[in-house]
């Protein structure tokens, strides 16, 4: 039951790092602003274009905007250079492991049927003398 907990768990943690890594692209991906599927002047265009006034606080709001992009670069910089805290060595030797325990136990179930087996036809032959 141990050995079931950890191959699960090593399952979990495999789709985590998976998972991770397809959230890293992404931010990446729309840092560069690669994943854009709308264009944003087409969706509101901007201010300076129109002769609409100004918001109090436009600029406040944009500096705000900026300094929030900045730290999600900053984070995703982290993120992106930070080590995996699992070895992947460490989990195929682990998973090899496991292998190896579960044909050990498949033999020696297999091995204690066929020792039954092998006892009952001789039982049975027995009998029959």
């Amino acid at each position: 039951m141990n050995s079931s907990f950890k191959f699960n768990n090593l399952q979990n943690l495999m789709k985590i790092k998976k998972d991770n890594d397809h959230l890293v692209k992404n931010l990446i991906q729309i840092s560069n602003g690669r994943d854009l599927t709308v264009d944003p002047t087409k969706i509101a265009p901007s201010l300076e274009s129109k002769n609409i006034p100004k918001s109090l606080n436009y600029y406040q709001r944009k500096k705000e905007q900026e300094r929030i992009d900045l730290e999600n670069q900053r984070m995703m910089k982290r993120i992106v250079k930070t080590k995996p805290t699992i070895k992947t060595k460490k989990i195929i030797h682990e998973t090899k492991d496991l292998e190896r325990v579960k044909d050990s136990m498949i033999k020696n179930v297999s091995s204690e049927v066929n020792e039954k087996l092998v006892r009952s036809v001789i039982k049975k032959h027995k009998e029959l003398q």
